[in-house]
């Protein structure tokens, strides 16, 4: 009769065992490899970034079926390839814009040499995060990051602005400060909410630099201490330098100024309202 219990108790065990392992198997083993038809999507539904060593300027890269549309700071260039499943290559003579690039002329060199015949492989990563590994023949390897894609990749910089809502990063909090400062940018206004009234600037973007225009505006409710508010606004009333890291995941938004110290956003996912959780 005891044999029983031990029995139900082994079984008891078995299943406890046969529930947890696949959980935790799942969080230690790769994504499972894109299907022929996924990585086609994948490929040219993205545009590709990758930051050189030494470098703030991305390589981006937009891959269709039939070719590759390349712009690291200067010239625009358009090369022809065949897509092989996972081998590109190039053909033909590309085709670029012919402007001096001082500097970035080697960094331009470099990005139309990594895509003349190469193998491509997709990794997906946490929160369907997305990385293009593009392996060259002399052995060399460049990862490039999965941005939303970008139509013009010469304005790269006021598209990307508008892709993502960008959360302040700083372990500086003033006393009367409700939660980290959201922007928005549209076309032609910046959206700031930093938990109680909702506010925005007009604005236009030239050479990298955000200028404030007129037209400030903003809700008028009581929130108690004001002071973090008008520090907001009186710093998005003044211009700033933009530049962007792609180190991580999802990039991140450096606003430089000589009137303050810089300010750094992370990118998060597009809030279409700024005051929703």
């Amino acid at each position: 009769m005891k044999i029983m219990p031990l029995l139900f108790f082994c079984a008891l065990l078995s299943v406890s065992a046969c529930q947890n392992s696949p959980s935790k198997n799942q969080t230690l083993s790769p994504t499972a490899p894109l299907s022929a038809q996924q990585f086609t999507d994948a490929l040219t539904q993205h545009t590709w970034s990758y930051t050189p060593p030494n470098s703030s300027v991305p390589i981006l890269v937009n891959i269709s079926t039939q070719g590759t549309q390349i712009y690291s700071g200067c010239n625009q260039i358009s090369k022809a390839h065949v897509l092989d499943g996972n081998h590109l290559q190039s053909k033909g003579t590309q085709i670029q814009t012919l402007m001096g690039c001082g500097t970035l002329e080697s960094q331009e060199n470099l990005a139309t040499q990594i895509f003349t015949d190469v193998h491509l492989d997709i990794q997906t990563h946490a929160k369907d995060q997305k990385k293009l590994n593009v392996s060259l023949k002399n052995g060399a390897i460049y990862t490039f990051q999965a941005l939303p894609y970008i139509s013009d990749l010469s304005y790269y910089d006021a598209e990307l602005l508008k892709k993502f809502t960008w959360q302040h990063q700083t372990d500086e909090q003033s006393l009367d400060q409700i939660q980290p400062l959201l922007i928005n940018f549209t076309a032609d206004r910046m959206l700031f909410y930093a938990g109680c009234n909702g506010q925005s600037q007009k604005y236009i973007l030239e050479n990298k630099t955000l200028i404030p225009k007129s037209d400030f505006r903003s809700q008028v409710k009581f929130c108690g201490n004001t002071q973090h508010e008008q520090h907001i606004a009186h710093i998005m009333s003044k211009p700033m330098n933009i530049r962007f890291n792609f180190s991580t995941a999802l990039p991140t938004l450096i606003l430089e100024s000589k009137y303050q110290p810089n300010m750094i956003f992370q990118a998060i996912p597009r809030k279409q309202d700024l005051k929703s959780t």
